[in-house]
């Protein structure tokens, strides 16, 4: 099944597993979407600070920074998605 999406979609994983950011990232490669990563909280808001992301999947427990205090910090500094 072929999904239709625009080409400026771009997901940012977040995990410190390397084995979840690996099969995450086959997954939505495979669905045709581009992908960055990030193994922990405090490099994934500075990427939201960069550029916008259509969709941030992260783990909610990690080392450095919780999923939680990242989801807290990045929405204060995301920039509208280009329509």
């Amino acid at each position: 099944m072929k999904y239709e999406h625009a080409e400026h979609d771009h997901i940012l994983i977040v995990d410190d597993d390397a084995n979840h950011v690996k099969t995450l990232q086959a997954i939505v490669r495979a669905w045709g979407y581009q992908v960055s990563t990030a193994d922990d909280g405090t490099t994934a808001v500075e990427m939201v600070k960069e550029r916008p992301f259509a969709l941030i999947l992260m783990d909610v427990r990690m080392a450095q920074m919780s999923g939680i205090e990242a989801s807290s910090g990045s929405k204060h500094t995301t920039r509208p998605y280009p329509s």
